[in-house]
């Protein structure tokens, strides 16, 4: 027994799963339903039904004759499921008859299990249910019950008694149809129809009431059921009521279900039908462990029916099936078996009529020798009903029904059946593939018959198509039939060219092809130059063609696979401009197709990533590359070089400063001392609205008769158009008065070796910042002494020649506002 469930699994209601079985042969078992099984599920083939009896007008009737097959059981696993038919490991163990409803249920497997909601089984519907069965490895914990109380054997209500006539009608059998007697309870026989009614018992199933509202005989197990009451009082109290079901033999290691109660006589239809049994439990583990709980099948009880005009009451179902294979029961636990109670009158009539009889009491196999100290086991059989009609003159009494018998049924140290019997197997030779156009099968077996899916009993056979055939023979072993089955190919040979193909262009690839005779003493050729299993290197999308040839019987077969080749992405690039001054941010279009990835490799050294578009500033005159590399979205990869794609002219430097910078009446003009380079054009705004000049260093003239600032441009162009333009300014005195150079030259001679701003008048000396920035926005110097200056040195090194940001906040003595001025001054060497 293997285990392969769930390590610890949370049960309740219904675990089982179950299907009719219509046909038994060795190993193999069809049935009607298979969808919920699975190769290596365990499962339990068991006969419900299929027992003789005695079918003599006698007490006799329903006496067990012969109970062939009928609770014959075993488990089993599945190896294979072909349709409708379930192959088993081993051959069976038993004979089973499929008249007597056999059945095959799913054993779930489980390490260890919790019963958290009452555990049952799916009600017995006359072909299947009313077993309970699972296998644990480890331990089964019960924290609720499992209970299979009236899941057996069914109780009936069949009657058709027309009237409230009275007679004599004392046989032990009827048809149903003639009204002479009710039908009887189920049991593990079946009765032809001109006896399925009629108060003798059906084997385990309670009899059926005779006319006149007699009641039901209760089903019967391990012990007999109790008979029903009499006839109706006033047609004479005739003791024709239901006989109570036969106890059944436990001796031969068979499981049974409880039987059914047999139905009462009714004429006006509200009599009480009989009650079911109980149904069958079956337990492997190791270990079950309780929690002050119980385990049950009883059979049903007939409820009581209140205001009945005149109706017979149904017997009581009778007790069913415990089975436990368990090497430890721990805990206090119970083990319930009992009869169901017979049907009670309670009529508003003041006659006396028949109450239901009894149900008996089941069964209980264990593995042990005994049953353990800690638990306890019910085996209480069936009480009869009585009349509850205090009015009636048997009021409190039975009126002729009896109670199941008391007869408690132990088996111990049982085992559960299975077989290990592996069946003869069968072997009908190598699958055949034939260039002919017909094939010999010989499978070379002598047997005593054989059976062709063709048809054919010969020992052996000539096919002329291609296909599947079996032959199923007489193993002469336990009566199995043996099948097996050869695959036929006849005229024709395959070859496989192998799957698509999708490469970049200028990849290489191989194809290589395998016929269905193997490459061996076969010719493989390939169109298009090609040959198998050599690199090749295709350049566009091509559908190559094999042909493979069998060398010897000449047989030949094509295939053909496609190579789609991918060409890498075509990388194109726009830029905004081509061309322009120093420095220059131009922004990149990317043009290409089908980009996946890109990296861009400017000549400057600056590598940027991305497929969209991308902006670069070139701060240095010169013509610049580009190698623009691209990985499409297939993953082909390409590049392209674009030579000079921008092109940076450099730009002149503006640089002067007037002098003087402080005006008044004696000295009303100053010059412009032009530093600049690179220049070969130069227009002046002296910024009093009216001045212009484009002399290299002109001199201007400005009123001093108040207070007053300007403001002088400087713009420079070179012959490339490129320009730079420089601010100064010049004061009249009277007012706020400072100047700032835009250019010093600390070369090391005596002239213009400090830059520093100039105020005479106008501002705060104590409330006075000055900072000098170079292109990276450092603070190369910075003061709040108004006569201290930069010499150039940052770090102690002299600075290169370049461009530098200006920065002067003061306080203005004369209104006390704070007032910040800014701007830049050209480095010269």
């Amino acid at each position: 027994m293997g285990f392969k469930g769930k390590i610890h699994a949370q049960l309740s209601g219904v675990i089982n799963q179950y299907t009719s079985v219509t046909n038994i042969s060795c190993n193999q078992v069809t049935v009607l339903n298979p969808s919920f099984l699975s190769i290596g599920d365990r499962v339990l083939i068991i006969q419900m039904k299929g027992a003789e009896i005695n079918t003599s007008n006698s007490a006799s009737f329903g006496m067990i004759t012969n109970y062939h097959g009928c609770g014959n059981y075993e488990f089993a696993n599945v190896t294979a499921i072909s349709g409708n038919i379930v192959q088993l490991q081993y051959q069976l163990l038993n004979a089973y008859e499929i008249t007597g409803r056999v059945q095959l249920i799913r054993v779930p497997q489980y390490t260890n299990a919790t019963v958290v909601n009452t555990l049952t089984a799916q009600d017995w519907n006359g072909s299947t249910g009313g077993v309970l069965v699972m296998e644990l490895s480890g331990t089964l914990t019960l924290n609720a019950p499992i209970s299979l109380n009236g899941k057996g054997f069914r109780g009936s209500f069949a009657c058709s008694n027309p009237d409230g006539g009275c007679g004599n009608f004392p046989n032990y059998f009827y048809a149903v149809s003639s009204g002479y007697g009710a039908e009887k309870g189920e049991g593990i026989a079946e009765a032809p129809a001109n006896m399925n009614g009629g108060r003798g018992a059906l084997g385990n199933g309670g009899g059926g009431g005779n006319k006149h509202n007699t009641g039901g005989g209760g089903g019967s197990n391990g012990s007999r059921g109790g008979r029903g009451g009499d006839q109706a009082s006033f047609c004479g109290t005739q003791p024709i009521g239901g006989e109570g079901g036969m106890a059944l033999n436990y001796g031969m290691g068979r499981l049974f279900m409880g039987g059914g109660g047999g139905s009462p006589d009714h004429n006006d239809q509200v009599g009480t039908s009989g009650s079911n049994g109980g149904g069958i439990i079956i337990i492997r583990a190791a270990t079950i462990q309780s929690n002050n709980t119980y385990i049950e099948s009883n059979g049903g009880d007939v409820l009581t029916l209140s205001n009945n005009i005149g109706d017979g009451a149904g017997g009581g179902g009778a007790g069913g099936m415990i089975v436990l294979d368990v090497n430890t029961l721990s805990g206090n636990m119970e083990l319930r078996v009992n009869g169901g109670n017979g049907g009670n009158q309670q009529t508003t009539y003041g006659a006396c009529f028949g109450p239901g009889g009894g149900g008996g009491t089941g069964a209980i196999q264990i593995s042990g020798s005994a049953i353990p100290t800690n638990v306890t086991t019910q085996f209480i059989p069936g009480t009869a009903g009585v009349d509850l009609n205090s009015s009636s003159s048997c009021f409190s009494q039975t009126y002729g029904a009896a109670a199941g018998q008391f007869s408690p049924v132990y088996v111990f140290n049982a085992t559960l059946p299975e077989s290990h019997t592996a069946p003869d197997s069968l072997d009908i030779g190598q699958d055949i593939e034939t260039c002919d156009v017909s094939a010999l099968i010989d499978p070379g077996i002598t047997a005593a018959s054989y059976w062709w899916s063709t048809g054919e009993t010969t020992p052996t056979i000539t096919v002329i198509s291609s296909g599947d055939y079996w032959l199923s023979v007489s193993s002469g072993s336990g009566g199995c039939l043996l099948t097996d089955t050869i695959s036929v190919d006849l005229g024709s040979m395959s070859v496989d060219a192998g799957p698509d193909q999708t490469i970049c262009q200028g990849e290489n690839t191989t194809l290589h092809a395998v016929s269905s005779a193997g490459n061996a003493g076969v010719g493989l050729s390939w169109d298009n130059g090609v040959t198998d299993n050599v690199p090749f290197s295709p350049q566009v999308t091509g559908v190559y063609t094999v042909i493979a040839t069998d060398q010897n019987a000449g047989c030949s077969a094509t295939d053909s696979v496609t190579v789609t080749v991918i060409p890498p992405p075509a990388v194109a690039v726009s830029p905004a401009v081509t061309a322009g001054c120093a420095p220059l941010t131009v922004t990149f279009s990317n043009a290409s197709t089908d980009c996946s990835n890109a990296v861009w490799e400017f000549s400057d050294g600056t590598v940027l990533t991305g497929c969209g578009n991308q902006q670069h500033t070139f701060l240095n005159p010169g013509c610049y590359a580009l190698t623009l590399n691209m990985t499409s979205a297939f993953g082909c990869n390409a590049s392209a070089n674009f030579p000079s794609v921008v092109c940076v002219s450099s730009s002149p430097n503006a640089s002067f400063y007037p002098s003087p910078v402080i005006l008044n009446s004696e000295n009303a003009s100053s010059t412009m001392v032009n530093t600049s380079s690179g220049g070969t054009r130069y227009e002046w705004n002296f910024g009093n609205g009216a001045s212009f000049s484009d002399e290299f260093s002109p001199v201007q003239t400005y009123p001093t008769d108040a207070f007053d600032s300007y403001t002088i441009r400087l713009i420079v162009t070179n012959e490339d158009g490129c320009m730079d333009t420089a601010f100064a300014h010049v004061y009249v005195e009277g007012g706020l008065v400072y100047y700032v150079p835009n250019a010093f030259t600390p070369d090391g001679n005596e002239f213009n070796q400090l830059f520093k701003p100039v105020f005479t008048s106008g501002f705060d000396p104590d409330d006075y910042n000055f900072q000098v920035y170079n292109r990276w926005g450092e603070i190369v110097f910075e003061s709040n002494d108004p006569v201290a200056g930069w010499d150039g040195t940052y770090l102690d090194k002299l600075s290169p020649e370049g461009i530098y940001t200006w920065r002067i906040e003061f306080k203005n003595s004369k209104n006390d506002v704070r007032e910040v001025v800014h701007g830049h001054l050209s480095l010269l060497k």
